[in-house]
């Protein structure tokens, strides 16, 4: 049965072969592993925030955020620890 570390280290192993350590730090430094019974989901997020806000001179407010970002995506069966379905977007 594949554990969640195991998914983790499948999800690594596929990410390090499309992506540079360097880009993988600096865009994508946070892997979330979820549990959907039958399978595990594992996913990169960037790690900035999704908002940022700056105050301007005039006493107004500008907004930034960030949607989707791409990334490697893979769903794993936790028996057989195959992958089951993957997605990368640069």
């Amino acid at each position: 049965m594949a554990t969640e570390k195991a998914a983790r280290e499948i999800f690594n192993t596929v990410a390090a072969s499309i992506e540079t350590p360097a880009h993988r730090k600096r865009h994508y430094s946070i892997v979330t592993v979820v549990d959907n019974g039958k399978t595990w989901s594992v996913f990169e997020e960037q790690k900035n925030d999704r908002m940022k806000f700056t105050s301007l001179p005039n006493g107004q407010e500008r907004v930034e955020a960030t949607a989707g970002g791409g990334g490697l995506s893979l769903e794993i069966d936790k028996c057989t620890g195959t992958i089951v379905q993957a997605s990368y977007m640069k």
